[in-house]
């Protein structure tokens, strides 16, 4: 707990005193996974620790503003409200995912879904950009309906 303290401490004061706070970071991953520490990870730590850019990339967004990221970037994070974008067939999963990739595929869209705390709002529409960037009829993606998944889906109100 006075490790935890410690770092909370340092963030109220200026979140570019944090790299002051290595040895807490490496305290706390030590007790949550111990025997796994990585002098490379440390390194790595330290490194974003003293980038005032790397800090800020990690800040959350100004309130009042809209904060758009990859469904990768949003591991992690929760946000009140989601707007999950490209629910078409061809992009999520991509074209011809098999196997290993569409369960890829899959888990990057339940990363996507479940950053909503309040509301989560699945687009799609009738016409879509394609890979050549003309416009084309869109189908919805498959994991739109997957295990009766769209009896929970309520439409919106256009």
């Amino acid at each position: 707990m006075a490790r935890l303290r410690n770092i909370s401490e340092l963030v109220s004061k200026d979140i570019g005193c944090l790299i002051d706070g290595v040895d807490d970071f490496v305290a706390i991953a030590n007790a949550v996974l111990p025997n796994s520490q990585s002098q490379h990870a440390i390194t790595c730590l330290r490194n974003v620790l003293s980038c005032q850019e790397y800090l800020e990339s990690f800040m959350p967004s100004v309130p009042g503003e809209i904060q758009l990221m990859t469904l990768h970037k949003s591991k992690g994070l929760e946000f009140d409200a989601v707007f999950h974008l490209d629910l078409y067939k061809f992009i999520l999963p991509k074209y011809k995912a098999t196997g290993q990739e569409r369960i890829q595929g899959l888990n990057l869209h339940y990363v996507g879904v479940t950053r909503a705390k309040k509301i989560l709002v699945l687009c799609t529409s009738s016409h879509r950009t394609s890979s050549k960037y003309g416009t084309q009829c869109a189908e919805n993606s498959e994991f739109l309906t997957i295990h009766g998944i769209e009896s929970l889906r309520k439409p919106c109100p256009v």
